[in-house]
């Protein structure tokens, strides 16, 4: 079925190059795709004040699921040799196999917390946003934790990953690495990454938008 949509399609609209390319390899004409920017919602800004109480704090945003990377992010966290710090995961689990493998977690290390809903005010009292995952065309959190100011680590299979300077506004890794995430992590914790704030992704007051 999507291969047949993708014939009679007149134009595929694509958020990043990953997209582009992966669409490309699929071997969909290059005169069909139309690449489409995508911005932040102005309301994602550095926080006044952070937190300054010595906590390190990891936050992860979207669907808690397997294909998010979920487990290695845990893995990798369980392994952070911090009792000060804190992950927190913003979203809703997509199955009851998750959910009870989320409790296990969530009962195994008080240091885990789960936080449905709006995830601004943990992207502002961020330390670093981690997203694990093994597929995503782009990735709005990333880029919602970035306009907040928060360093990021994202996989190589995301469409984010062109939108990152490495070792400055956060790092790219191999998806399905809980070592790396590790390793990540602890540089971080030690060696903080300066707040910057992505200043050319906001547009209007409604959300991400696509920009031609």
């Amino acid at each position: 079925k999507t291969e047949a949509e993708y014939e009679l399609a007149d134009a595929i609209y694509t958020h990043s190059t990953y997209t582009h390319n992966s669409l490309l390899e699929f071997g969909i004409p290059e005169s069909k795709l139309k690449r489409t920017r995508l911005t932040v919602n102005p309301r994602f800004q550095p926080p006044v004040k952070k937190p300054d109480d010595g906590r390190f704090r990891v936050v992860y945003a979207g669907r808690v699921d397997a294909t998010k990377g979920i487990p290695h992010l845990l893995e990798a966290f369980s392994r952070l040799d911090d009792p000060n710090a804190i992950l927190t995961l913003v979203g809703g689990w997509s199955s009851r196999q998750m959910k009870r493998y989320m409790q296990r977690w969530l009962a195994k290390d008080d240091r885990i917390r789960m936080a449905p809903g709006d995830p601004l005010v943990a992207f502002q009292e961020a330390d670093l946003f981690v997203h694990p995952t093994y597929e995503d065309g782009f990735a709005y959190a990333p880029m919602e934790a970035m306009a907040c100011g928060v360093p990021v680590v994202v996989t190589d299979e995301t469409g984010m990953q062109e939108h990152v300077e490495e070792g400055k506004t956060g790092f790219i890794v191999p998806a399905g690495s809980w070592e790396v995430l590790l390793e990540r992590m602890q540089h971080v914790r030690g060696h903080p990454l300066a707040r910057t704030r992505q200043t050319d992704t906001h547009t209007g007051a409604d959300g991400l938008r696509p920009q031609p």
